[in-house]
């Protein structure tokens, strides 16, 4: 059984969950279009990508500046007095360098996914399978509200979607 977690009381069987799942996944692929989501979605990650890149590469340059300019005011017999203030800056910049990183391969992590569901989309949703319904709905759903008489779907993507409905996705039971 599954459970609403704001509302214990409302449950629905996995089975049955599992179908209106697949049901609304089909629903609002059908909606949307490849094209709209390579021009929107795509142009935006890689804009990020591309910001970020920059970002890390201005990081880096100031992390190499910095420690040149320790390794030029270091001397062993001044105990670290002159250096520990770049010993600090230096771990500063090297944490926001790894954060800008480990952003950017989320951002590319997130392009292979938008990638999948652009390729679901154009290939058509004849040739899919419970396993690509579950893959899908993985990356295009972002909640689930499960009430007494139906259940709501939000989604990631609903811009995206060709007719201007309502932002949510309800399967009655």
């Amino acid at each position: 059984m599954y459970s609403c977690s704001k509302h214990r009381k409302n449950s629905i069987s996995a089975l049955e969950l599992n179908e209106k799942i697949i049901e609304s996944v089909k629903e609002v692929l059908s909606q949307i279009s490849a094209d709209t989501i390579k021009k929107i979605t795509l142009k935006a990650v890689n804009n990020q990508i591309k910001e970020l890149n920059k970002q890390s590469d201005e990081t880096f340059f100031q992390l190499e500046s910095l420690c040149i300019k320790f390794s030029i005011l270091f001397a062993p017999t001044d105990e670290f007095k002159t250096t520990k203030r770049l010993q600090v800056q230096i771990e500063q910049v090297r944490e926001q360098l790894s954060n800008t990183q480990t952003h950017i391969a989320s951002l590319q992590l997130l392009k292979e996914e938008i990638q999948l569901i652009i390729e679901r989309v154009e290939h058509g949703l004849q040739h899919l399978c419970e396993k690509d319904y579950h893959d899908l709905a993985e990356l295009l759903i972002a909640n689930i509200h499960v009430q007494e008489d139906y259940v709501l779907f939000d989604y990631y993507l609903i811009d995206l979607l060709n007719e201007t409905e309502d932002v949510s996705y309800v399967v009655n039971e």
